[in-house]
C-alpha cells in the first residue's frame, strides 16, 4: 500500500509516476491511498492511466482509495469506471465488504 498526500500537479507528476511504476508487480494488487490528496490535476490522471495499463500488462491490478477531489476529477474526465476506486483502505484491501463509489 502506498499513501499519497498533498498535491499531484505538473511539478510532481513525473516523480509520482516513477515511484508508483517501480511498485507495479505481476500477480499483485497495488493499493494507492489517495484519500489525503488535496489536489490532483489531469497530469495525475494520466499517471493513473499509465499505471493501470502497466499493472494489467504484467498481470497485476490497481486499487485506489479515492478522496473527493480525485472522485470529482475521474467523473469530470468520464473515467470513473476505468479505475477500481474504493471509499476506504479496508475496502480496497478486502478487509470489509467491497464497496466502490457509485458512478
Amino acid at each position: 500500500m502506498i499513501k499519497v498526500r498533498g498535491e499531484i500537479d505538473l511539478m510532481s507528476a513525473n516523480a509520482f509516476r516513477d515511484f508508483l511504476t517501480y511498485h507495479v508487480a505481476a500477480d499483485r494488487t497495488l493499493v494507492v491511498d489517495l484519500s489525503e490528496l488535496e489536489f490532483m490535476g489531469t497530469c495525475g490522471l494520466s499517471v493513473l492511466s499509465v499505471l493501470s495499463t502497466r499493472s494489467r500488462d504484467v498481470g497485476g491490478t490497481l486499487a485506489l482509495v479515492c478522496a473527493r477531489p480525485v472522485q470529482r476529477l475521474l467523473k469530470a474526465a468520464g473515467q470513473e469506471s476505468m479505475f477500481a476506486c474504493y471509499e476506504s483502505l479496508d475496502h480496497a484491501i478486502g478487509l470489509e465488504e467491497t464497496r466502490r463509489f457509485p458512478a
